[in-house]
């Protein structure tokens, strides 16, 4: 039997919000498009979502990297939120829904 996993990605939703738990992949599948893939596959369906968060190491710059490359930005610091007291950057990415829920406060 193989193993042809790669990656995974994992999202919680709670009214217009999407949070992204987590995207995993293989070491050896690492650089070769596959998170991207996995971002681009969670974010469909995200048309109801004014925004996802997610929260990333101030030590991991590859992430950090990555998710600057994919329209996210920092909104906020969490001191002391990983077992080896470093801190978590909360960051933010603006969804379509983002554009309809403020032209629906604007119209209310």
């Amino acid at each position: 039997m193989t193993d042809d996993l790669s990656g995974y990605g994992v999202t919680m939703s709670a009214g217009d919000i999407v949070d992204l738990l987590r995207i995993g992949v293989r070491p050896e599948a690492r650089r070769s498009g596959v998170a991207s893939a996995l971002l681009d596959e969670l974010l469909v369906g995200t048309d109801d979502a004014s925004r996802m968060l997610l929260e990333v190491s101030v030590t991991n710059a590859s992430a950090l990297g990555f998710y600057v490359a994919r329209q996210f930005s920092v909104i906020d610091v969490r001191p002391h939120y990983y077992r080896d007291g470093s801190e978590a950057l909360v960051m933010c990415r603006w969804l379509p829904g983002a554009a309809r829920t403020q032209s629906a406060t604007a119209h209310d």
